[in-house]
C-alpha cells in the first residue's frame, strides 16, 4: 500500500465513509477500491481492469522554473503507469486533465506534450482523452486505464494483499474470513492462493 500522512489519510477515511453502505451491483464488481496505488474493477468472473488517476502539480511536484517541460511531460505519465503495474497491470489507455496559464499554451506546452508523446510510446498507453481549463499553476493529471487481455488470468496479488499475508503469519493469527472495504468478502483459503498465485 503507499505511503501517505496522517492529514491524507483521514481524508481518504472521510471519503470513504462517504460512499460506506449498502452496495450495489457496481460496489460488488470493485474488488479493490480507496486506499491503494490503483483500483481493481471485475466486469466479470476471471476479469480485472487495473483503474488510477495521480495528481502531478506545479510547486508540489515539480518547479515551472527548475525542470524542463519534457521531463514533466515524461514524468507525469510514468508516475501513473507505475501505479498501474504495482497492481500487476498493463497500461493501456490514459486520460489527460491538463490546466495552464495563458503564458504557457506555446512552447512550453509544445515540450511538455514531446515528452509525454515519448513517454505514450514507450509504455504503450494511447491518449484516449481528457480535459483542459485555465489555471495561474500548471495541474496536471494523468488517469490509466488496464483492461484484462481476453482469456487473461487475474491480476497479481497487491503489495498491500502481501503484508497483510506475512502479518497473519508472523503474528500466527487464525483467519476465518477477510472482508475488505469493497467487494466480496472471502475465505482466508482463497486469500492465501491469490497471494501465493505468484511467485
Amino acid at each position: 500500500m503507499v505511503r501517505r500522512n496522517r492529514d491524507e489519510n483521514q481524508l481518504l477515511g472521510r471519503i470513504a465513509q462517504a460512499f460506506a453502505g449498502k452496495r450495489g451491483r457496481g460496489d460488488r464488481a470493485l474488488r479493490l477500491g480507496i486506499g491503494d496505488d490503483a483500483a481493481l474493477y471485475v466486469p466479470r468472473s476471471g476479469y480485472e481492469s487495473v483503474l488510477t488517476c495521480d495528481w502531478f502539480l506545479e510547486g508540489t511536484h515539480f518547479l515551472r522554473k527548475q525542470h524542463p517541460a519534457d521531463a514533466i511531460g515524461w514524468k507525469c505519465l510514468a508516475r501513473a503507469v507505475s501505479d498501474v503495474a504495482a497492481m500487476g497491470g498493463i497500461p493501456r489507455c490514459f486520460l489527460l486533465s491538463l490546466a495552464l496559464p495563458p503564458s504557457h499554451t506555446g512552447k512550453w506546452l509544445g515540450q511538455f506534450l514531446g515528452g509525454l508523446r515519448r513517454a505514450s510510446r514507450r509504455f504503450r498507453c494511447v491518449l484516449a482523452g481528457g480535459d483542459t481549463t485555465r489555471q495561474e499553476k500548471i495541474l496536471i493529471n494523468a488517469d490509466l486505464y488496464s483492461p484484462p487481455e481476453p482469456g487473461a488470468p487475474p491480476a497479481a496479488p497487491t503489495l498491500a494483499m502481501r503484508t497483510l499475508y506475512q502479518n497473519i503469519r508472523k503474528l500466527k493469527l487464525e483467519v476465518a474470513q477477510h472482508v475488505p472495504i469493497h467487494g466480496r468478502a472471502g475465505t482466508n483459503d482463497e486469500f492465501v492462493k491469490i497471494v501465493n498465485s505468484v511467485p
